[in-house]
This record gives structure tokens, C-alpha cells and sequence, in this order.
């Protein structure tokens, strides 16, 4: 299983995004070669890509049966492993994701509301610790 995120070309563009518990040199810039394999921070300073993007240091537990997705805190703390950055570079919780630009076209959430301006990166408009969210596809909640 590999765990780097590749752009076929340095061209692609990618904003906004949240990456979490990725081990060093997870994003690449493949062409021009040499491809090269970088952390965040590189990719935002050296590329200018990303520059909303974080890095999150915490659980994400997906229960396949029951179609639900909870966020915690990660009891293994941020940077004891990780190859990329220092600590107090992580997102270490879901209620300190700052938001970020909504991306054109992008209209609502993964249940149906209305998006602002500004969101957290991914589907979802809010994201709490320890809280389960229904994630099946096939319904929405309250409808």
C-alpha cells in the first residue's frame, strides 16, 4: 500500500486539502523529473501549492456495517513516529481544523446543506470529536 499522493503533471492543483497521519514525502511532483517527494510545508513553500492545506494527527475509525465515521484524538501523540514536521504542526483534533476556501462548484456538504464561503476541507460542514456520522450514500439524514 502506498501512501503518497501523485500528480501526474506540476500543473494539477490541489487547495484546501487535509492530510492525516502522512508519513514524510507523501505528496510528489512527478514531472519534471526528478519526481520529488515532499511534506507540506515544502509543497506549500517550494511549489506555492496548497496553501490552505494542514495536517491532522488524529483517528479516523470507518465502520464498514453500520456506514458511520467518527473523529478522536489519536492516544499516540503527533510527531513520536511521524518523518514530517514538528508537532505542534498537526491538527491534533477536529474542532482546531481552521476552514477554508469552498472550491467553485461546490455547492453543499456530503448531506445536502448549503455550503458558505469558507468550510473545512472535505465533505462535511462540521466535524466533532468522539461524535459518529452516518456516511451511507444511499440516504441522508433528516429527509
Amino acid at each position: 500500500k502506498e501512501a503518497a499522493i501523485k500528480f501526474p503533471t506540476k500543473d494539477n492543483d490541489a487547495q484546501g486539502n487535509l492530510y492525516v497521519r502522512m508519513p514524510g514525502g507523501y505528496l510528489r511532483v512527478m514531472y519534471p523529473a526528478p519526481e520529488t517527494c515532499l511534506d507540506l510545508a515544502s509543497w506549500q513553500e517550494f511549489h506555492d501549492f496548497d496553501k490552505q492545506g494542514q495536517q491532522g494527527w488524529f483517528d479516523i475509525k470507518v465502520d464498514t456495517e453500520n456506514y458511520t465515521l467518527q473523529v478522536s484524538e489519536s492516544a499516540v501523540k503527533a510527531g513520536t513516529w511521524s518523518l514530517s514536521g514538528t508537532p505542534d504542526c498537526y491538527v491534533e483534533c477536529a474542532e482546531q481544523l481552521g476552514t477554508v476556501s469552498c472550491r467553485d462548484g461546490v455547492s453543499e456538504d456530503f448531506y445536502g446543506r448549503k455550503s458558505m464561503r469558507f468550510c473545512l476541507p472535505g465533505p462535511f460542514a462540521e466535524l466533532k470529536d468522539g461524535e459518529v456520522y452516518p456516511i451511507d450514500p444511499r440516504k441522508q439524514p433528516g429527509k
